[in-house]
């Protein structure tokens, strides 16, 4: 199975959308997030995610590299996703892997 790579956005009105990527190439990801994308160090992760009903596998969590300096809006929900260690700030992309027990 090929990685999913889903969008969780700032905007606390849509809070229970969740944007599928069509991909996980650069230029899409880059269009998603905004800005410069940096990789979330892999020790804040957790090892797996609850996903439609079944835990999947944590690859990556992608952000703007520049959301500290352009102020961006805390963002709760993928925050709390990732267990609340590091604060979300901006939209985030994870990128989930196969089905884990």
């Amino acid at each position: 199975m090929s990685s999913k790579f889903v969008l969780i956005r700032h905007d606390d009105r849509k809070m229970d959308e969740l944007e599928e990527l069509p991909d996980g190439e650069y230029d899409t990801i880059h269009e998603a997030i905004g800005g410069y994308i940096t990789y979330m160090p892999k020790v804040y992760l957790p090892s797996k995610l609850p996903w439609r009903n079944k835990s999947r596998k944590l690859l990556n969590v992608i952000l703007d590299e520049e959301g500290e300096m352009k102020s961006l809006p805390f963002n709760q929900r993928a925050t709390l996703m990732l267990g609340g260690g590091y604060p979300i700030l901006g939209d985030a992309i994870l990128e989930i892997g196969e089905v884990v027990e």
